[in-house]
């Protein structure tokens, strides 16, 4: 309840009413935990959920409990191929490939669209970075060359069911 101008809060009427220490409406027990990442003592109210002393010590538990196989983004162990595009190695590759084509594309000759090093049998059948697999093309070649790939390895799925 607000208070309106002339009245008195009831624990001023009543001085051993007054909110102090273990009497005041929001005061809760504590307790003395001990943090699982540094084995630091620390005091934490009842009810919350605190783990740990801080929130480096926090991350540091996150951490622990959520990467790897306990990961809900966890794939079984497989490395993404993001990693290998950001490697030097590809990076020197793609650079070797671009200029060997003369930075244009080899199916339409087009030099002024985004240039991408493209695998003629992809990376993903037999791993093969070898300069006579990859060539550059533009982005809407490289889309139709991909599509056509995939249309083929749909058919060859198709086949094989029946």
């Amino acid at each position: 309840m607000l208070f309106k101008k002339g009245n008195i809060p009831y624990y001023k009427l009543h001085p051993e009413l007054a909110p102090t220490g273990k009497n005041h409406w929001a005061w809760i027990p504590r307790e003395i935990r001990i943090c699982p990442i540094c084995d630091k003592q620390f005091e934490s109210r009842i009810d919350l959920s605190k783990k740990t002393c801080s929130g480096h010590c926090g991350g540091e538990l996150r951490r622990r409990l959520y990467s790897g196989k306990n990961s809900w983004n966890w794939k079984g162990g497989k490395r993404l191929g993001s990693k290998r595009v950001a490697s030097t190695y590809w990076r020197k590759l793609r650079r070797t490939i671009l200029i060997r084509d003369e930075y244009e594309c080899r199916i339409c000759k087009n030099k002024r669209t985004v240039l991408i090093v493209h695998h003629i049998v992809p990376h993903k059948v037999n791993q093969n970075d070898n300069p006579n697999n990859l060539i550059t093309l533009c982005s809407p070649c490289h889309r139709q060359e991909d599509y056509r790939m995939q249309a083929n390895e749909r058919l060859k799925e198709e086949y094989r069911a029946k």
